[in-house]
This record gives structure tokens, sequence and C-alpha cells, in this order.
């Protein structure tokens, strides 16, 4: 959308701000460890997440505050010619704008106007200013902010003399852009590269790939033709969607809650939308007479719809596109071929794109230039992360124009049922998100980050004979997918403005960079059999070997015309040698700077969880435990005994009786699957499972380094060095896996695009939820796509509006965005932790713990405690009572995680034995007692640590002064702290004890305040060649049971990297 102020006579008013060059990636200095703060380069004109730090045209009040872009004539003004002069003339031209505003918009009554506008354009808006008109009274501030302007004006340089008026101010405004974009310039290496800035050796460097030339603001669509222009270059502001349909409603003189009769109302029908109310069930509510008495502005649900297609578009409309395609089979007569009916559901992927990009929820978060990021500022020690901070953005952005602005365009596609049981109805869902959006945003559905962009049909295919349906429908796919990008070729090539979500028209070139699939649709988009890889060009017997030598990867180039010429008739050696399918001229052959093959994203979904582990190594050791055993029965019985926590799925029946498992199911077997092995399979077979593991959680990193990628080859390494061990036991005859084979590829890819969490096909499969199953649940099962867009239709036009509503309706956005709290909780002084503000439980009187929590020190233990934090000697009354905790709960946010939720259980069996018992182990901070800052910032290694299990969480009486949770703990002892065993890769623990002159050995205790913990940790007895027999009518606890532990690296990937750091 062209941007609404340039088409105003109105000059554009310098903006006066001092503007931040550096671009920043968030992390909490405090909570990073040693070598992982961060600092920043200062590239021009860039903040926080790499985007463009330039004023907003928005923000309302002072003299920053852009026109009004519905103002059309302004009066004229004279030439200014002094400090004076320039300020009366500024002056004036805002006191006519707001005389006009106010001509053209009278005041609405008070009661629709009261609360302040809250447009989203990033600056801070006033709660006094109406609601209905962007710029209604000059601000109290406008000499000052004038003067302040002026006095920069002045002092940097003095304007030259032009000979008309539209020559100055183009000049002061070009001037000024250019000046806030430059100050920091200070050199560059190369002709347009980067620069680095390196403040101390424990700094994270980010280095933002741009060239370091400045330019000022430009209104004409080839300003990105600059040879000066940085990349991601803002060509001008845009009116921010929000706004635009705000003054769009002004100028139709229609209420904001049009077509509603207030907020309230469209709640009420939001809600109905949300939950999927089904049709028939709108139109009973709606006419119920509790209702009728409120008056709504519809009757019944046939009103409610056409009032609800009657709210702002949110998206491009959708397309529907028929085809007739004739078979190989002939009819009954032998008369003619028989043919089938299709039908392709499209929206334009160049608007899709649009609404993407000009998103203003995550906008300020968008990102336009590639960024390099360097550990204690060595070039050899990156950080890889986003896609931004990886090799592809770089290489591609290198290749356009000066200015341009590169939109990775990330594709995801899914066959799904859409059917439970019967009816065998499907649908293919083609999804589209762009890298410019943080991973975080678009790992999460309700942002509207990633969007449904086609229904790719699912043809029976009677037409054709059995053994030729599955090419047919792949060279169908190729075709539809061909329709559906095709606008991506030219706009690859040449760009397109775009209206981006920061409030700024870019130059933007929409390129695929990554396409998130299974196997067989890897394959498929590929062009090659499927026990084939969709990168390289390894030969189907060598897969599962890994040569010092990669076998050559795939060229599309040169797959494309293969594809093609066999199309026509020519059968090159290449189409035969390589493995390819007759499916025609690919859909990614003309696509502009698309390597396919390295677009295929890893699929740690289908991959690793359920290929490589569930369909392969399980399988095979359960073969192994059963061929020396008899059964299995021993694997069932070690995971019933794993220690309960609250981070880990108990298998109460075990695993191996599981008919179908989830994705989720095969993490948490995986996180004590090495700990089961132990002990069942020969010692010879425990190095290959290690490898696996470790390989499954270094992929998953959200964040590497050279050092994590290390780790990862090296975990593929020993897989492949240990593996023959399958074939000696007389499980496998060979490797020649595509699941295993994709090992390999994954540090290649992870260089390439980013973190492979980004691109996990799990993503999909919740997405089918939204835009498939919900969807079709909402029809009448007739020409259900029709209906299922209708209904997608009118959800993201609900969705849009509520944004809307938000940004104008103060009061309503306090109440839909107010998030659920635990009324019980309050902050401790611990880093993160919260209790009860009021025990669930009664007073325990200290007598009562030995019986009640099995504790036998609690005295001995509140004197040192006393002792070694506060030099003092107190004893414990026998008469106190303490305020007794069942559970503390903390959220972590550090270098290594980001809201996850800990929590810690310390309760014991309810009467009548209703809750079993449960006390979590814990990571205890190491250091002095009286240094407390050091025992509560962040830790990380092994040798930070030692570990607990909680006994106790409670509060003193108040007599004794100190306010905050203390938690009793009994210790346990790690063996070695300067590697993990080498057998299960995991650290070894014992449970310490005093010995008693009657040879009675009892745990050993300790008090500590609640700050100090860590977080919890998870321990799995060291099971060795004996098993437990496990009752599930009975309780068992193993760290009652055994004395001998691992501590869990595999509880989660937090406790993977803090333990192993």
């Amino acid at each position: 959308m062209a941007d609404a102020a340039s088409d105003t006579s109105m000059p554009d008013l310098p903006d006066t701000r001092s503007h931040s060059q550096g671009a920043h990636i968030p992390a909490d200095a405090t909570d990073s460890p040693a070598g992982l703060s961060e600092t920043h380069a200062s590239p021009s004109g860039l903040s926080d997440q790499g985007h463009n730090d330039l004023p907003n045209p928005l923000v309302s009040g002072g003299a920053e505050a852009m026109p009004d872009p519905s103002i059309e004539d302004l009066a004229p003004y004279g030439m200014a010619t002094t400090e004076e002069e320039l300020r009366a003339s500024i002056k004036k031209i805002l006191e006519d704008m707001v005389g006009r505003n106010k001509a053209t918009n009278p005041e609405r009554p008070h009661s629709s106007s009261s609360a302040g506008s809250n447009i989203n354009a990033g600056g801070d808006i006033s709660t006094k200013s109406d609601r209905y008109v962007t710029m209604r009274r000059l601000p109290d501030n406008v000499d000052t902010a004038l003067s302040e302007f002026l006095s920069h004006l002045f002092g940097e340089e003095n304007l030259d003399d032009t000979s008309s008026e539209q020559d100055e101010e183009n000049d002061l405004a070009d001037k000024t852009f250019q000046d806030t974009r430059s100050e920091s310039d200070t050199g560059s290496t190369d002709d347009r590269f980067y620069t680095a800035v390196n403040s101390s050796i424990d700094d994270l460097t980010e280095h933002v790939a741009v060239e370091m030339e400045t330019v000022g603001s430009v209104d004409t669509p080839d300003a990105d033709h600059n040879c000066n222009a940085p990349w991601g270059n803002p060509l001008r502001w845009c009116q921010p969607e929000l706004e635009r349909i705000h003054q769009e409603r002004i100028a139709a003189g229609r209420a904001p809650d049009w077509p509603f009769a207030d907020y309230l109302e469209f709640e009420f029908v939001k809600w109905m939308v949300v939950n999927d109310i089904s049709q028939t069930a709108r139109d009973k509510l709606i006419k119920l007479p509790i209702v009728e008495r409120c008056q709504l502005s519809f009757s019944s649900n046939y009103a409610l719809n056409k009032i609800l297609d009657k709210l702002p578009a949110a998206g491009p409309r959708w397309r529907r596109i028929q085809r007739t395609i004739t078979g190989t089979i002939k009819d009954a007569k032998g008369a003619k071929f028989l043919t089938e009916e299709i039908e392709i559901w499209v929206r334009d992927i160049i608007e899709v794109i649009r609404e993407l990009i000009g998103n203003a929820s995550y906008g300020q978060k968008l990102v336009f230039v590639p960024q390099r990021v360097e550990i204690n500022g060595d070039p050899s020690n990156r950080k890889i992360d986003e896609m931004w901070t990886a090799d592809w953005w770089m290489r591609v952005q290198n290749k356009l124009p000066h200015g341009a602005t590169l939109v990775p365009i990330i594709l995801s596609s899914d066959a799904t049922q859409l059917t439970n049981f019967s009816g065998g109805k499907s649908a293919w869902p083609v999804y589209i998100s762009i890298g410019n959006i943080p991973k975080a945003i678009r790992a999460k559905i309700s942002t509207y980050s990633t969007l449904l962009l086609a229904y790719l049909p699912v043809p029976k295919f009677d037409c054709f004979p059995a053994k030729e349906r599955g090419d047919q429908k792949a060279r169908l796919f190729h075709e539809s997918m061909e329709v559906i990008l095709r606008p991506l070729v030219q706009a690859g090539r040449a760009g397109v403005e775009m209206n981006c979500g920061d409030g700024y028209v870019r130059h933007c070139y929409p390129i695929l960079a990554a396409y998130i699939a299974d196997n067989p649709e890897q394959t498929m988009i590929a062009g090659c059999r499927r026990n084939l890889c969709h990168r390289c060009t390894v030969q189907r017997d060598k897969r599962g070997d890994l040569p010092e030598t990669p076998p050559p990867p795939r060229i599309p180039d040169h797959t494309a015309v293969a594809l093609e010429a066999h199309d026509h008739g020519h059968t090159s050696a290449l189409f035969d040698n390589q493995g390819l399918k007759p499916f025609g001229k690919p859909f990614w052959a003309d696509l502009p700077h698309t390597n396919i093959f390295s677009c295929l994203t890893p699929d740690i979904l289908h991959q690793l969880h359920k290929g490589v582990f569930k369909d392969h190594l399980m399988d095979w050791c359960l073969k192994l435990i059963k061929s020396s055993n008899g059964s299995t029965d021993d694997v069932d019985y070690r995971f019933k005994a794993m220690p309960l926590h609250s981070a880990l799925r108990h298998f109460s029946s075990g695993v191996t009786k599981l008919k179908q498992t989830t994705a989720n199911e095969h993490r948490e077997m995986q996180k004590v699957f090495i700990a089961v092995m132990a002990g069942l399979v020969p010692e010879d077979v425990l190095p290959a499972i290690l490898a696996v593991i470790d390989f499954i959680h270094f992929a998953r990193l959200p964040v590497h380094t050279p050092g994590t990628l290390a780790l990862l080859d090296d975990a593929l390494n020993r897989f492949h060095e240990s593996k023959n061990v399958f074939i000696k036991y007389d499980v496998r005859t060979d490797f020649d896996i595509n699941k295993v084979h994709a090992m390999s590829h994954y540090v290649e890819a992870i260089l390439e695009l980013g973190a492979a969490d980004a691109y996990n096909t799990e993503t999909p499969e919740r997405l089918h939820i939204e835009f498939a199953k919900r969807a079709y649940k909402a029809t009448n099962r007739k020409n259900f796509f029709e209906q299922m867009t209708t209904y997608l239709e009118r959800r993201e036009r609900v969705t849009k509006f509520d944004a809307y509503l938000q940004s104008i309706h103060p009061e309503y956005a306090a109440q839909d965005s107010e998030l659920e709290k635990d009324l019980n909780s309050e902050p401790t002084s611990a880093l993160g932790w919260r209790v009860a503000k009021k025990s669930p439980l009664p007073l325990v009187p200290v007598s009562l713990l030995p019986e009640a929590y099995r504790i036998n020190w609690f005295g001995y233990c509140f004197t040192e405690f006393f002792r070694s934090h506060y030099g003092q000697n107190i004893e414990i009354g026998n008469n106190d009572h303490l305020e007794v905790f069942p559970k503390a709960t903390q959220v972590i946010e550090d270098a290594f995680a980001s809201a996850l939720i800990d929590l810690i259980h310390a309760s014991t069996t309810r009467p009548g034995g209703s809750s079993a018992s449960k006390f979590d182990t814990v990571l205890i901070r190491r250091g002095n007692a009286s240094n407390e800052d050091q025992l509560t910032k962040p830790s990380y290694g092994i040798k930070s640590h030692y570990i607990g299990r909680v006994r106790l969480i409670f509060k003193l009486p108040p007599h004794y002064g100190i306010l905050e949770p203390l938690v009793l703990v009994q210790l346990f002892r790690i063996t070695s702290y300067s590697r993990p065993n080498k057998r299960v890769g995991m650290f070894k623990v014992l449970r310490e004890r005093y010995s008693s002159a009657d040879g009675n050995r009892t745990y050993q205790e300790q008090i500590v305040p609640l700050s100090h913990i860590r977080r919890t940790c998870h321990l799995v007895p060291e099971f060795g060649d004996e098993t437990p027999i496990i009752d599930s009518n009975t309780s068992f606890d193993s760290l009652e049971e055994y004395d001998s532990f691992f501590l869990n690296c595999y509880l989660d990937l937090h406790s993977f990297q803090l333990l192993l750091s």
C-alpha cells in the first residue's frame, strides 16, 4: 500500500530524536554464563533485532507527530530564513492542520471518546487524546520540541538556499533523515560490509551484515537501486493497517465498533467464533429469551454471518481453480478415457506475504538484514539460531540490488485426514511464513505468523492404473504448486514494494528459502525416488555409510532440465543415475535464487524421534533384549521404576505394549532410555545408543555455535563407528535407511538456514487442527472446501477486528490481555521462585517433622544454618510451628531457556492415601554461605552445584527474623565432577549418609534458602543387571530403594546444556 502521507501537499516533518545505531539480540547479560554477554555492532540505521531504528510516523504528541493522512489540502506557507521564522512557519502548519481536522471531524459524544487512543503505532499515545481523530490539538510542549529540533538543525549545518519551497522542504526532510541515521557510522570493511565492535573479551558481538553507506529518505520505487542504499532500506513511512482502518471509518462517518453496537457485543460474537459454536447452536443461542433481551444487532445466525462479512478484510480472498484430468483408462464402453475433476483453492501469495510482513502485532520484531553474531569477538566462533544468522540469507542478499529487503519464504505442506474413522475425506494444506519473523513468534499459532496459502487437490485418480497413480499425483502436485508460486518468479527478480509492520515501506524480494515436509513429500519435491536422498546423489546401497568425502549434492538446474527433457521423451543419463521420477517440469524450476534441495529442511519429528529412535534404535534394542531374556518385561519394569518429575512422563504401564505413540512420547522415552538400557543390552551396544540420544539432543538445540555443531558431528561419527554391533548381534544386515542417512546433512542444514527447531514438521501438524480439522468440522460436509475457506476468512476477520478494537478501546484491551494469575502466589526474594501467599496446609509442629516428613536432624540443621549464614548460635524451640508449603514454582529465564516452568514438590501422602508423597531432587548452588550474590545468580556447569532431595519447604515463625522460604534437603554426592560416566554419558551420584554408633545410617540433611536452588533435577537409578518387579497397584520410590544414581542430563534441553556446559 502506498504511503498515504506521501500523497499530501504537506512536507515531511523532520524528526528530532536521537536514534540508536546498534542492533540488538535480546539476552539477559546477567543471566548468561561467562563469555555469553552481548554487545553489538553499529551499522547504519539498525536497532533491536536488526530492523531499522527509524522515527515512528504516528507518535502522538510533540513535534514528532506526523500529519493526519486524511488531510489533503493544507495552507501554504512562506519561505523561512531564520530560526524564529522557521519555528513560526512550522507552528502555523500544525495549527492549520488541527483546525481542519476539527472542521472535518466534529466532536463525538463524550461516552464514545473518553478513552484514549491506543493505535499501535510504535509510540506512546496520550490517554487523553480523542480516539476518532489522530491529531486534534497541539501538544503542550510544541515550543520545546521545535526549539530542540531547530537547535539540532542549525547546530549541524546551515540550510542551503533553494529556488523553491518544495526544494527546501525536501532538502530539510532528507538532511534530517540522513543525519539521524549516520551519527555513529565511523567506517567500513570492504565497500558495503559490516563492522565489528568488541568492548570486552566476554562480549557477544553482533555483526550486522549491511552496507555502511547511508542515504536519506526516498520516495521513489527505484530508490533501492541507489548504490549507497543499505540492505533492508526503508523507502518511506507507511500508515499502519489498524490506523488505516480507523481513518477509513472516520471518513465514512462510522463508529469504531460498527457493525456491532459496541465492543461488548463483539466480544460475545468473538466467543462464539473462537470456540467453534456450530451454526445451529449459534442460532438457538441468539434466539434464547435471555439473549434477545440484550437487543443484539442480529436476530439470527444468518444475520450474524452477514455482519461478519462486513468486517474489514484480513488477507486476500480465496479463489478456486478447477481442472479436468484425463486418465489412461477407458470407460466400460471403451469409447472415451475416464476423467476426474479436481480443484485447487488458493490465495495470491504476494498478498499473503504482505499480510505477514505488515502485521503490526509483531512488526517491531521483524528483521530485515542478515546478522553475524560472534562470541567474545572471535570471527571463527559464531552464534547460529535464527535464519538471519545463517549463511543462506547472507549469500542471497549479496545477489540482490543495493537497498533490497530479502523476504525468505518458508513453505510447509502435509496431507491430513479430515475424518477420524470413516468418510475418507482428506485435505492437503500449504502453509506459508517468512524468515523475517523470529522463530519463537512463528511457533505460536495464535500470532497468525503462519498463514494458510492453499489447499492442494487430493485426487483418487481412478482414471489411471494403480501403478501410475503415484507418479500422476506427484505430477499434479508440481503443476499445482507452480500455479500457486508463479507470482514469486517476477517478484523475486524485480522486487515489490511492501508495507512492513514496523511502519515503513521497503522494496522486498520474496525468495523461497525453506520447505518443511516429511520424507515422502521431500523426495516428491526433489523429483527422486523415495529410497534416495533428496539433498545429495548418494547411491541407494551407500546410504548407511559415512564417507570422508560426502557424495556430490543435487544441482537444481541439472535436475530440472533432466525432468523436463524426460517429459518430452528424452531420457538422460542423469535422470537414470540420480533416480529421478517422471513428474514433469518441477514447480521450482523458474524460482529465482532457489536451490530446492537445500530448501528442504531437517525433519526432527519423522527423521529422528519417530524414525531413527522409535522405528530403528528402540526396535533394535528390544529385539536384542527379547533374544537374550525371552521377553521385554524388564524394559517396562524399569520405565515404571523411574522417579517422578513434573517434566517427565511416567509410563506406569511400560512402553513395549503401546500401539500408537506420538512425538511427545518418543521424546519422553529418550529422556531415560540410556538408563533403562544399561544392564539390559550388551555393554558394546551402549555407545551406539548414547550416540543417537546425544545426536537428537544436539540437533534440537535452539542455538548453535561451532562447538555444538562439532559435538553434533561427533555424535554422528560415534554412531557410525559403533553401529555395526547391531549387525554383530544379527539385528541388522545393513543401515541403508533414508532417515539414518539424513543425519549426515544436519550440520550443513543448520549452517545454511539456522537451528533445526525452527523447521520441525510438528508445526504443520498443529496447524492442521486450526486450518483443516476445525474448519471441516464447521461445514455440512458438502462442497466442504468452499465452506472451509469461508469459515477461515470469517475467523481472520474477527481476529483482525479484535486487534483493531483493542487499539482504540484501552478498557477492552486491558480486559482481553489480562492473563490468568495465581491469586495465591507471591514472589519471594528467591530468583524467580514463588510459594503460596498462605499455605493450604495447617501449621506443623517441629516435633512432628520426623513422623510426617521423615526428617531426622531438623534441630541440628537449624542451628548449623544460623551459624553458617548469620554467625549466630540459635536453637529451634520444640513448641515452634512452621508454615509448610507443598510446592514452589519458578519460571527460568537465562542463557539456555526461556519461560521454562520449574516446579518443586515436597508433599506427604494425604490422609486416606488419595495422593502419594512426592519429594523432588534439586540442584543447589555451591559457594560461600556469606556471599549471597554468588548463591542467587545464574550458575552453569556441574561443578557449580550439588544435589539434594527436598523434604520440606517452610517459613520460620516471624520472631526469628527470616521472611524468605527455606528448604530442608537430604544430600547426595557426585562421585566425579571432571567428566560424566562414559557408559551412559551422565554423572554418577551416591546417597550421603551419617554413620551412627548403633550402625544406623541415616540421610545427611541441610537447610538452605529457597533462593539458593538453581532448578529441579532428575536422578535415575543405576539398575545394573537387576530389575525391580513393579506392581502397578503399589507405590515404588526408587530414590529410597537405591543408593546409586545417575544425574539425568536428558531431562530437558535446559538440563542438557546446563550440566554439560
